[in-house]
């Protein structure tokens, strides 16, 4: 006698939704690892301006030290395709989200956007905290507008990784200020700028990525 396949639709629920729960889940985990990638990636953006020290110059950097900020985004994005890509074997065969270039120009735009409107706004009692405050919005801007197309979990934790970012910028701005000609404290304040970009999407994308 062979088998009846009257219930096989039916027996075959659960196992289709285990298999949707295992693709939202690594979704939301892969999510956390960018978060944590991109707060590496603009820390290191942070550190190298430190470390150029005086070379940028008293009255502000050249125009050639302006744009070497971009390389870093494109590394970054770089990597979050790579990300993705490995993920997509996971996620029925599709990366579902914006490719490398997509990335770079993405972020490229939220942080020009932020630091048109920190630099246009109100001048701050330490104008150097600017650049994080920027890019507190940036990340303000890509969970408000979902331009990486993030989960729900994602794009809560985007918005309070900027919530958290522009806090300690507006902190900095308010509380340190930098004595004139006091380059070690001013050294000091952009590592605690480097810092401060890469502790909140590290802490908020590893909790993400933990929890899943």
């Amino acid at each position: 006698m062979e088998p009846t396949t009257e219930h096989a639709p039916l027996d075959a629920l659960p196992l289709l939704s285990r298999a949707l729960s295992f693709e939202d889940s690594l979704r939301r985990r892969t999510e956390g690892v960018t978060w944590a990638i991109w707060g590496i990636v603009l820390a290191l953006v942070f550190f190298m301006y430190a470390a150029m020290g005086g070379a940028l110059g008293e009255r502000g950097p050249p125009w050639w030290a302006v744009a070497l900020w971009l390389p870093w985004v494109i590394a970054g994005s770089a990597l979050t395709w790579a990300l993705w890509r490995t993920s997509a074997l996971g996620l029925a065969g599709k990366e579902r989200r914006p490719a490398g270039l997509a990335v770079a120009l993405a972020w490229i735009a939220a942080l020009f956007v932020g630091l048109g409107v920190v630099f246009e706004g109100p001048q701050l009692p330490n104008p150097d905290h600017s650049p994080l405050l920027a890019v507190g919005l940036a990340w303000l801007l890509m969970g408000g507008t979902n331009l990486l197309r993030a989960t729900p979990t994602g794009r809560r934790a985007a918005l309070l990784i900027g919530a958290l970012t522009m806090g300690a910028g507006l902190a900095m701005a308010f509380l340190l200020r930098v004595p004139a000609g006091d380059d070690v404290a001013r050294f000091a304040q952009d590592v605690l700028r480097g810092a401060a970009a890469a502790s909140f999407p590290i802490a908020v994308g590893l909790w993400q990525a933990l929890r899943g």
